[in-house]
């Protein structure tokens, strides 16, 4: 009997703080549908990327660790002659929602360009390297419902000189 009412009272204080969790107003706007999603988003985002949307465009997506989950949307080799040289990519990072373009060598070091522009509102982004690398992004540009992108990646022998170019293009 003792152990029945002992579990009557767990039973009712916890019936009670049930209650008060559902009655509680503090929140009046309960989350549903594609709020919900966006909730979820804002917290990957709080952990991957210092920014989202608007606010990415012009930065790099390093420094803001929009790379941390991005993910290939599109690419193309940068050939010459027969060769494969380079590949431009674009690159896209869900939780910062910011597209970029990345521009890399296959073999060595060159002069390179990464340059990524949107459709709709139109807008570019573009890096050049001061000194030959093996890889270089552009800056980000936010994503846009229903937004075209075309990247572009060259290399050169010679800083501004750029002899070899590739183009990819991916929708969002």
């Amino acid at each position: 009997m003792r152990i029945v009412s002992s579990f009557a009272v767990v039973a009712l204080g916890a019936s009670s703080a049930l209650a008060g969790c559902i009655a509680d107003t503090s929140d009046p706007e309960p989350l549903d549908g594609e709020d919900a999603a966006q909730e979820g988003v804002g917290e990957a985002r709080a952990e991957l990327g210092s920014c989202y949307g608007a606010s990415c465009t012009g930065q790099d997506p390093g420094a803001t660790g929009c790379e941390g989950d991005a993910v290939t949307r599109a690419s193309s080799d940068i050939v010459s002659g027969y060769s494969v040289i380079g590949r431009i990519v674009i690159r896209y990072s869900p939780s910062c929602n910011a597209a970029w373009a990345r521009t890399v060598v296959t073999s060595g070091s060159s002069y390179l360009r990464a340059e990524i522009t949107r459709s709709s509102p139109y807008a570019t982004s573009q890096a050049e390297s001061p000194s030959p690398t093996d890889a270089l992004r552009s800056p980000m540009l936010a994503v846009t419902p229903g937004s075209r992108f075309t990247a572009v990646g060259k290399i050169g022998s010679y800083p501004g000189m750029f002899q070899f170019s590739g183009t990819v293009r991916a929708n969002f």
